[in-house]
């Protein structure tokens, strides 16, 4: 059975035995033919695979045009009636003649198509909002084009989780596609398992390369012929044979007058950490050399394996991390203001929104944004998409509404959510998290200084070395900060709306009861300095209720020693914010137990020599409560009717119950 169409045949032939083989000529004259095939002056493909019609048909696509496939659709169902989901069944491909296309397939099995731009299959195709982002962008096409030293072949574009640099890296390539640049790229994606690995990268960029330069198919068919397993190589060996060589080799017959851009996005979401390092690597040995015609831009977040990959380029590569430098804030608020004129225009409550949203509003959102786009277009997509009034969505946003279904952070949250999930001991990061913020909110209160984040890590053994490494595997949205003193800085404001929110953060909730206590538990067995122990006692605002453990750890560390004299912290105090901690937790949930540590921390201040006038001071205030002031004034009097029998009552008193 054969059909004919403009300048190409399909041939289906019924073989012995219920087989069936299809033949695809195409001629190689345009013109309507009819009569007998003519191989000698065709380009044939025989077939008799046992593949669904369906494969068989993408499989040939990029050597038949479009028509030809709608015939061979049509005629099957003619050929093979009654039969559904129709397999050709048999051998394996077999090439008449000299052109051998069908070398190539092996190579376009191993492609990745929604890796590349404007792929169909992409759900998570983002752009720069237009006149937003300029300078970067102006800054990387002036790099392509060859300006700036000759010896930076390679660009590294970096910056935080949600700083936008898959959306830069989105309108870079459609701005090399616009302006006729020879850009071929790969967007890399952790939730699409075709393009999460490093085994699809290199047929992806020589499917697009072939398009650029045709003349390519000859070596790369030589090499499939030669070595039938190259897509299952090494990465640094697919880049040679498949991309290095062959340009190479057509560079040769015919002169390539402008660079080769190729752009990979998202290298971090790749899901193997060496092979991320292996492409760097193969990536830096194709633009090493002074001949190489090949740019590479390369854009990831910055972590610790990544950077140390780029260190050993060295001045290879030229870097470009979105921070404040690049005025970011401005962007975002040209950004949210637009989007809020559109939602005024187009939502369907528009009528509503005639003064809205208020300029603090906006404010807040850009303030909320830390310079990072992600926060703004995810606040967006939720009033966009929403069809509740936007002035309510807003409210929700800002907490001021509660949210009735959904969190108007989910993406957001998953992101962040991804990224502590990375951590290699996120017991210890969320026990570090944890005092950060006990620390910052006791600074506002307390009016503590920077320096009390790394004392307090101190006394529970953290030092500021093994913090640094702690934190770098989240590096995507905090980092550590050692000088002049140990502090975290976060790229995302609202990382600790996230943390803070076991709603929202589910087992990487930061619970600062539960983190309060461990840290007491640790600090109060051991042997106080002044100013662990001043450190210890501000750490009691934050314990919620006495827990066993933390009962144990009271009445043990009354018998340890103040080592030391003050050294200018106010160790006073400190003990009377210890009295108020203990009437709070114990007064009235077991006064027995309250009583025996009011006992035991009374003793501790008469042997350490804690001023009578302090007992005197917080019996006499007026924010001690009653009950408090009475149980203190009689131990108090007891105090100083022992004063002169100091080490006989330390031994009764340390032996009592």
């Amino acid at each position: 059975m054969k059909c004919q169409s403009k300048g190409s045949y399909v041939w289906f032939t019924r073989l012995p035995q219920g087989q069936h083989e299809v033949n695809i000529y195409r001629q190689a004259d345009p013109n309507w033919e009819f009569g007998n095939l003519q191989p000698s002056h065709s380009q044939s493909l025989s077939l008799s695979l046992s593949l669904s019609l369906s494969l068989l048909l993408h499989r040939v696509h990029s050597s038949f045009p479009p028509f030809v496939l709608t015939i061979m659709q049509q005629r099957s169902a003619a050929f093979f009636p009654g039969a559904s989901n129709t397999n050709i069944h048999g051998g394996s491909f077999v090439v008449n003649n000299n052109q051998t296309n069908g070398r190539l397939d092996r190579l376009f099995e191993a492609v990745a198509p929604n890796a590349i731009l404007n792929a169909g299959g992409r759900a998570d195709e983002v752009r720069c909002y237009p006149g937003t982002r300029e300078e970067v962008i102006n800054g990387t096409e002036k790099w392509m084009d060859g300006e700036g030293p000759r010896a930076s072949r390679m660009m590294w574009l970096s910056g935080p989780a949600g700083a936008g640099k898959s959306a830069i890296m989105q309108t870079v390539a459609e701005r090399c596609q616009k302006h006729g640049r020879h850009a071929v790229n790969f967007f890399f994606f952790r939730g699409d398992q075709t393009r999460n690995h490093a085994q699809s990268l290199v047929a992806t960029l020589v499917y697009q390369l072939r398009a650029l330069y045709p003349a390519l198919d000859k070596p790369i068919e030589d090499c499939l012929a030669a070595m039938p397993l190259i897509t299952k190589a090494s990465i640094g060996e697919q880049f040679d044979q498949l991309i290095s060589s062959p340009i190479r080799i057509i560079r040769n017959s015919s002169p390539i007058h402008q660079p080769i851009i190729l752009i990979v996005d998202g290298l971090d979401e790749c899901d193997d950490k060496p092979k991320q390092e292996q492409i760097l690597v193969a990536l830096h040995t194709l633009v090493e050399k002074d001949s190489s015609l090949f740019r590479v831009l390369v854009a990831s977040r910055t972590e610790s394996h990544i950077v140390m990959a780029f260190n050993k380029i060295g001045s290879l590569a030229v870097s470009i991390f979105l921070d404040d430098e690049y005025r970011p804030q401005d962007d975002i608020r040209r950004f949210v203001i637009a989007k809020f004129d559109e939602i005024k225009g187009t939502h369907c409550l528009a009528h509503t929104l005639e003064d809205w949203p208020a300029a603090a509003y906006i404010d807040a959102i850009v303030d909320k944004s830390s310079g990072q786009f992600i926060y703004a277009a995810t606040v967006i997509r939720f009033i966009q998409h929403s069809t509740a009034s936007p002035r309510l969505s807003l409210q929700i946003v800002h907490g001021i509404r509660p949210a009735a279904d959904h969190s108007p952070y989910a993406q957001l949250d998953a992101v962040y959510s991804y990224v502590l999930s990375k951590s290699h001991n996120i017991q210890a990061v969320n026990f570090c998290l944890g005092i950060y913020f006990v620390v910052t909110k006791l600074r506002s209160t307390q009016s503590l200084a920077r320096g009390h984040f790394q004392a307090f890590l101190h006394y529970t053994g953290y030092e500021p070395i093994e913090v640094e490494s702690l934190f770098a595997d989240v590096v995507a949205i905090a980092s550590v900060h050692t000088s002049p003193t140990l502090t975290l800085a976060f790229y995302h404001a609202s990382l600790s709306d996230y943390l803070l929110d076991k709603s929202r953060s589910g087992i990487y909730h930061v619970d600062l009861h539960r983190i309060a206590t461990e840290y007491l538990t640790i600090s109060l067995g051991k042997t106080f300095h002044p100013k662990s122990w001043y450190a210890v006692m501000w750490i009691f605002e934050f314990v919620e209720e006495a827990t066993p453990a933390l009962s144990k750890c009271l009445l043990e560390a009354s018998n340890n020693d103040l080592a030391g004299n003050g050294g200018g912290y106010p160790i006073n105090k400190a003990w009377q914010e210890l009295m108020v901690h203990v009437y709070r937790l114990y007064f009235a949930s077991d006064l027995p137990l309250y009583r025996r540590l009011l006992r035991r921390w009374i003793c501790f201040a008469y042997i350490n020599h804690i001023h009578k006038f302090t007992i005197k001071e917080l019996v006499a205030t007026a924010a001690s409560p009653n009950k408090m002031r009475s149980d203190i004034h009689q131990y108090y009097n007891w105090y100083l009717r022992t004063e002169g029998l100091k080490h006989a009552f330390r031994r009764k008193f340390q032996n009592t119950n």
